[in-house]
């Protein structure tokens, strides 16, 4: 049964009140960070140009203008913006809206340190983003895999391990038999390493 005593309101007041002093630090540094670095360290006039459309428009029906930010002032900008999250975080927090706060400030660092990089060049984002969904789409697999063992009160970290597995037999399965059979070899390989996890659990 929880505490309800005065006592324990105060500690998980002054906890919260403590978290939330050290995230509006973190933002701090960040824009401190952010300044320094990508602001006063950057060439003035240097711009970088963020390409939206993929490499091959034939089949595109429409395409986009190419994204174009100077660096420097973009800095400033972005490291006004942290430093303001940053105080109103240590005054008074963000309250519910804490986690929208965590990711415009990500995506913020994350889209000035890409110009940063980027600087007197161009980037696809276009193609950084496809990169990205490609890549992270057996991770997602995987995490979701975890997350059903969990709900089924089965600790499994071997996930990584079958899906390398059924991997690694479809491949070698699909150069000796095809693309098909292939599959189902790598569907089968998978199948069979979570039963021998599914027995090793319940037995």
């Amino acid at each position: 049964m929880a505490d309800r005593s005065p006592a324990a309101g105060s500690t998980a007041a002054a906890l919260g009140q403590s978290r939330s002093w050290i995230i509006g630090l973190i933002y701090l540094a960040l824009a401190g960070f952010v300044l320094w670095a990508f602001g006063l360290n950057v060439d003035s006039g240097l711009d970088a140009t963020f390409g939206l459309n993929p490499r091959s428009t034939e089949d595109v029906y429409a395409t986009l203008p190419d994204l174009t930010v100077a660096v420097q002032p973009l800095a400033f900008v972005v490291a006004v913006v942290l430093a303001v999250l940053g105080g109103i975080q240590i005054a008074r927090g963000f309250g519910k809206r804490a986690y929208v706060v965590l990711a415009v400030v990500a995506v913020l660092f994350i889209f000035i340190f890409l110009a940063w990089a980027a600087r007197g060049d161009s980037f696809s984002m276009f193609g950084m983003v496809k990169a990205t969904l490609v890549r992270a789409t057996p991770l997602t697999l995987g995490a979701l895999g975890g997350i059903l063992c969990e709900r089924a009160a089965v600790i499994n970290i071997a996930i990584e391990g079958m899906m390398l597995m059924a991997a690694f037999t479809g491949a070698l399965m699909g150069s000796v038999v095809g693309q098909w059979g292939g599959l189902l070899c790598g569907i089968l390989a998978g199948a069979l390493m979570g039963g021998a996890l599914a027995v090793l659990s319940v037995k």
